[in-house]
């Protein structure tokens, strides 16, 4: 197998990993997209009530072997990744995801994480990786950090005249 069958191979199924991760819940829209300087995947909190959008960028990457632990991830990610290089900054959060082809095992780091400040939205750009474990929970945490962090902005940056 060539090393381009192989890259596009890891690089289809990194996608439809993320988007099972992503989606697992039901209350996630993906829309996958050719690269834009990183990202490959913008997705959409679904409203349940809210009148608003709530979208994030992701950006996924594929390994042959297996994730050591999330040490060995933040390494590698820090050594061999991309989208560091890049360092493009976006209006929202962005995720980085990284699984391993072996065993479908993921982890999850803020490329571009929403943070509050006293109640007040800010984004921060991420110059390292830090890893964590990418499971059930973690998505819960991941969309409700956002949710927050919306929650945060449009009451900060935005007003209805009438």
């Amino acid at each position: 197998m060539s090393r381009a069958t192989l890259s596009s191979m890891i690089e289809h199924r990194t996608q439809a990993l993320a988007t099972v991760f992503l989606t697992g819940e039901g209350n996630v829209e993906v829309i996958p997209f050719r690269e834009l300087h990183g990202l490959e995947m913008i997705c959409r909190i679904l409203p349940q009530e809210e009148d608003a959008e709530m979208i994030f960028g992701v950006i996924h990457a594929g390994i042959g072997g297996p994730i050591v632990s999330e040490e060995w991830a933040e390494t590698w990610l820090n050594t061999h990744s991309g989208v560091l290089k890049v360092g493009k900054r976006y209006p929202f959060p962005v995720l980085v995801l990284l699984f391993s082809m072996q065993s479908d095992a993921g982890v999850y780091s803020w490329r571009i994480e929403p943070v509050l400040d006293d109640d007040r939205p800010g984004l921060v750009l991420h110059e390292r990786f830090s890893c964590e474990k990418a499971t059930r929970a973690s998505l819960d945490a991941i969309l409700e950090k956002i949710r927050s962090w919306y929650d945060a902005y449009y009451r900060h940056v935005s007003r209805v005249e009438r």
